[in-house]
């Protein structure tokens, strides 16, 4: 082999290694973003728009006026990919995807009671898991997509009584 394509061979070599390297860097997760929205934008200055919102949340004194604030957004509003687990986590919702929820405070029970919409435990017996919400227009809301009714909750459906956390949509068999 020449000197003139061993060289060549290098700088090919090279590139490859190099254009190896910066994909792999690309490609990484994005770091941990501090659920601490508050905190974040007093050391920095930003907002960070994926966990948190910024805006007039609190009126001043005399009316007048408002004070911007960075605040944390609703567990619901947050993509997958940037849920703070310290206070989210990744549930399955009532359309049968995966989406950012609320965590529950304190251990997980034996199992669920009414109004339960954790995942890691059964509903306690007589309670079953269901999904739906009855609008303002009479209509059903399915899926509770955007909203604390996007994952299935304990209800006690089929007791022909309709009880609290049941409606026409989650449980026609007793409101219906």
């Amino acid at each position: 082999m020449s000197l003139c394509s061993r060289k060549f061979l290098y700088q090919v070599l090279g590139i490859l290694f190099c254009s190896l390297a910066l994909t792999s860097a690309f490609a990484e997760e994005p770091p941990p973003l501090s659920s601490n929205c508050p905190q974040t934008f007093a050391a920095t200055g930003k907002c960070p728009r994926e966990i948190c919102d910024y805006g007039c949340f609190t009126v001043t004194e005399d009316g007048a006026g408002c004070l911007m604030a960075c605040r944390e957004k609703p567990c619901i509003f947050i993509k997958n990919q940037f849920c703070p687990a310290d206070r989210c986590q990744i549930l399955k919702s009532c359309d049968d995807t995966e989406i950012c929820y609320y965590k529950f405070k304190g251990d997980s029970p034996a199992c669920g009671t009414i109004g339960y919409n954790g995942q890691d435990a059964q509903c306690c017996s007589g309670l079953v898991k269901r999904c739906g919400v009855d609008l303002l227009d009479g209509s059903c809301n399915m899926s509770g997509k955007n909203s604390i009714y996007a994952v299935p909750s304990c209800i006690p459906c089929g007791n022909r009584i309709c009880d609290q956390f049941e409606n026409k949509c989650n449980c026609p068999e007793d409101c219906g």
